[in-house]
């Protein structure tokens, strides 16, 4: 069974109280913030971390940060924060 965007809340309320601008952790950093074991699929395939397709991405980027690096040897994933979405004004 997958786990959803509820289940990973814990990252992104973990990610909402950092004071810096980018935040890297470690795969077993992110599984003691989440209190359980990523996925094979987090450990090998980017597309995990970034696409919004997933419920669990929505889990940091509604916390204002999306995902800026992977590294699968070194096993770390480097988030940064999201660049404020400008709003376009119709007059």
């Amino acid at each position: 069974m997958s786990k959803g965007s509820a289940d990973y809340a814990p990252l992104g309320q973990f990610l909402a109280r950092q004071q810096e601008a980018t935040c890297k952790l470690t795969f077993e950093q992110i599984e003691d913030v989440l209190g359980f074991k990523l996925p094979f699929a987090a450990r090998s395939l980017k597309p995990f971390w970034w696409q919004a397709k997933y419920p669990h991405v929505h889990a940091w980027t509604d916390q204002g940060w999306e995902t800026e690096r992977v590294d699968f040897i070194l096993k770390t994933v480097t988030f940064k924060r999201s660049e404020p979405r400008k709003s376009k004004r119709r007059f």
